[in-house]
């Protein structure tokens, strides 16, 4: 007899956790930003335990740094930086490939969305990126080159 599979609703650790990712990619987390599990539980109200844990796990992956004053998103320097570009250009063309040969009408119809989305930030990123440098300002954010 097979096992039965159970549609279960996420944890609240789990939910803290995917709302502080989604934080995290969109940009709405900067280094600067102190995170309090004390603060963050009081705005979502909700107790700090999970939100302890999700912070947890988010410092044993390597996202979040302890401070004395709570956690704040971990830095990378500019040869960890590059490290992950190498990554990424070793691991992207072979994914798109594979989901292009394996892919119904559908999934092609994604992926060429996809394509799309991407190059349309990545022409809007030139566009930030030069005005910075032409009106002399420079706000960098740690997540912008790992997400994409």
């Amino acid at each position: 007899m097979p096992t039965p599979q159970f549609d279960r609703p996420l944890a609240l650790k789990d939910q803290v956790y995917r709302i502080l990712r989604a934080r995290v990619r969109q940009g709405d987390l900067t280094p600067q930003d102190r995170l309090v599990d004390a603060t963050l539980a009081r705005d979502m109200n909700i107790s700090r335990t999970p939100v302890r844990e999700a912070l947890q796990l988010m410092v044993h992956e390597g996202l979040l740094d302890t401070t004395t004053r709570g956690f704040k998103l971990s830095e990378l320097d500019q040869t960890e930086v590059g490290h992950l570009f190498e990554l990424r250009l070793l691991l992207e063309p072979t994914v798109a490939a594979k989901s292009a040969m394996t892919s119904d009408r559908k999934g092609a119809d994604r992926l060429v969305a996809c394509i799309a989305q991407a190059a349309k930030r990545r022409m809007m990123q030139r566009l930030t990126a030069s005005t910075r440098r032409s009106t002399g300002s420079s706000k960098s954010s740690r997540h912008s080159a790992t997400t994409g």
